[in-house]
């Protein structure tokens, strides 16, 4: 909420305003929805495996689906 950037695994930084590569395999998101349930913003994840198609998304939520 204050506007400043987060720290991810591996010392990469992001902001809502895009994605932040952390590992060849794993790239993350920030979601421009801060607020006291999300601190700056949901935490996303894209996991790719480099030279093949396709990718996995993890949304990590607390309250889980279902």
């Amino acid at each position: 909420m204050t506007g400043a950037p987060r720290a991810a695994p591996g010392g990469a930084t992001g902001r809502a305003d895009g994605p932040r590569q952390v590992t060849a395999r794993a790239t993350w998101l920030l979601a421009p929805n801060a607020g006291p349930m999300t601190f700056d913003g949901t935490n996303s994840w894209v996991l790719r495996e480099p030279g093949r198609r396709g990718a996995v998304i993890v949304e990590l939520w607390p309250g889980g689906y279902g």
